[in-house]
């Protein structure tokens, strides 16, 4: 567990039950009395740089899927939103957060589990919601491998399920 702006100490990650989910499992924020500004992370140990990386989701105020980690203040978070109606990806460096790009969809059910997808390869991202391709973007700030994990906003709670990960290889 990490965070950025913050201190993990205020959250909750488990795995459960949900009959609704993809295998029956899923890893959820259960508890989150994070201070306001604060992110918070769940990744895997390891390091993998070029990779197509797929979760479902669903989350209250923010829930997104985050790659390239080093720490909780350099990684990307590819970010939907129910309550705002939008999908952004934004790179995190020195704990600072810039948008790349964003999909405005329209305020959604945030109760619906939704899958997140990511193509990160070099420089080049691109961003899918569901089975829908939002955009591509060109980022250069972390070329370095780094961990997967999830994400959720310092007022919001996730459930997360169904992992999808495959390492690209022979690209630059």
């Amino acid at each position: 567990m990490l965070a950025t702006n913050g201190d993990v100490a205020g959250t909750t990650w488990q795995v459960e039950r949900d009959e609704q989910a993809v295998g029956g499992l899923v890893l959820a924020l259960t508890e989150n009395y994070a201070a306001r500004g604060q992110l918070n992370l769940c990744v895997a140990p390891g390091a993998i740089r070029d990779v197509d990386f797929s979760v479902r989701c669903k989350g209250d105020y923010g829930v997104g899927i985050v790659w390239r980690c080093r720490d909780g203040n350099n990684y990307y978070v590819l970010r939907v939103n129910p309550m705002e109606g939008n999908v952004n990806l934004y790179v995190v460096a020195n704990g600072t957060r810039s948008r790349l790009a964003s999909a405005q969809l329209g305020r959604f059910e945030d109760e619906q589990w939704r899958r997140l997808r990511v193509r990160h390869v070099g420089q080049r991202i691109e961003a899918w919601l569901d089975d829908e391709r939002l955009y591509q973007a060109v980022d250069a700030t972390h070329g370095e491998a780094g961990s997967i994990g999830v994400w959720t906003r310092a007022d919001a709670l996730g459930r997360f399920g169904d992992f999808v990960l495959r390492e690209v290889r022979g690209s630059s």
